[in-house]
């Protein structure tokens, strides 16, 4: 949980559970709801070989978002034997 006010960013602690095989780097990208798809942004990022820990930044334009509670999805993906 976490609050996000129009015109602030915030830091989403991020942990990766990985399996013993999965020494490859984690790309993380964070899905918003459609209705603040234009006034609240994540750029994706990389958690490296060995890290399981990371901060996604999460910012709001200034012009929104509006109040209420919405669900962010985080996404880890990650090349394992060539295949995603």
């Amino acid at each position: 949980e976490l609050t996000l006010r129009p015109g602030e960013a915030v830091e989403v602690p991020v942990t990766v559970l990985r399996s013993t095989k999965l020494a490859e780097p984690v790309r993380l990208d964070v899905t918003v709801p459609p209705e603040l798809a234009k006034v609240v942004t994540a750029e994706p990022m990389v958690v490296g070989p060995g890290q399981t820990t990371a901060a996604v930044r999460v910012v709001a334009a200034k012009g929104g978002p509006p109040a209420g509670e919405y669900v962010l999805t985080v996404r880890g993906t990650a090349m394992q034997d060539g295949k995603y």
